[in-house]
């Protein structure tokens, strides 16, 4: 997952190529209105021959289904089987650090709710699969766990995608799934002595993520990545992100990516996304 970090299409080229020497099958491109488009900077990063796919976040009001298709198609043009979109219906509620989210079409009533915007987004991606010009339809991956998100899911034979808590605490709901993707945060500590301190860290920065985060030695974390195979899981969306003991970002972060990148190569095999 690519947050926080903004590259150009040169930096982008370079950390792909990073990713793609750990074994990592895609990294997911966030959106955010106030960012520039990663539709064209990741087309101008493509490294022919590579596998690496670039999974590009999408609220779908931002723009009409057939300039997707167009999109898609340019992508393919240029090397196919190297786009994974990721649909998101939005945020529950209008972020304050963003002008108001309203459809393709500025009509008056903005698409400001959960309900408008889900049934929105089924209804775009119906629009969008229907237009021939698509030589080569892309994976699909689509946020979230309502109830209506996992059934316009397993309309479209696609990937679910959310936190592990809330795969943990809804999974019933994803019956019928048959690729479900996880995100969650790895942490590689020197040893297991200083996981409980940790956690104490985490929690009183976030005390969600505690569930969101697999702490531990680098044997540790190992052994519960590959477990997750047993909760049903097909696929992972890595978070690296490391706050040191004092809640500080620092060179931690960094090596906790190295570690990661490690552990990844070791274990992928079709199973981690970052």
């Amino acid at each position: 997952m690519l947050r926080g970090e903004r590259f150009d299409a040169k930096g982008l080229n370079s950390f792909s190529s990073k990713l793609e020497d750990a074994n990592y099958c895609s990294v997911l491109l966030t959106f955010d209105s106030r960012s520039p488009d990663y539709f064209i900077k990741s087309a101008a990063a493509l490294i022919p021959g590579d596998k690496l796919k670039y999974m590009i976040a999408l609220r779908p009001y931002h723009m009409s289904p057939q300039f997707c298709a167009m999109m898609t198609e340019g992508y393919n043009d240029i090397e196919p089987n190297r786009l994974i979109i990721n649909w998101v219906a939005g945020d529950f509620d209008r972020r304050e650090d963003e002008p108001l989210q309203v459809n393709v079409f500025m009509e008056s009533e903005p698409v400001d709710n959960m309900i408008k915007r889900t049934t929105f987004l089924r209804n775009f991606v119906e629009e969008y699969n229907s237009f021939d010009i698509i030589s080569k339809k892309p994976e699909m991956v689509f946020s979230g766990f309502s109830d209506y998100t996992l059934e316009t899911t397993r309309m479209f034979n696609a990937t679910s995608l959310c936190m592990i808590d809330d795969y943990r605490r809804n999974i019933t709901k994803f019956e019928g799934i048959k690729n479900k993707m996880v995100c969650l945060n790895p942490i590689i500590l020197k040893d297991n002595g200083q996981v409980d301190e940790y956690k104490k860290i985490i929690y009183s920065l976030n005390p969600r993520s505690v569930d969101t985060t697999i702490v531990g030695d680098m044997d540790t974390v190992r052994e519960k990545l590959i477990d997750l195979k047993n909760e049903g899981i097909t696929d992972i969306l890595l978070d690296t992100n490391r706050p040191d003991f004092f809640g500080m970002q620092n060179e931690e972060s960094k090596n906790n990516d190295r570690l990661v990148n490690e552990l990844v190569k070791e274990i992928s095999g079709g199973y981690i996304d970052v």
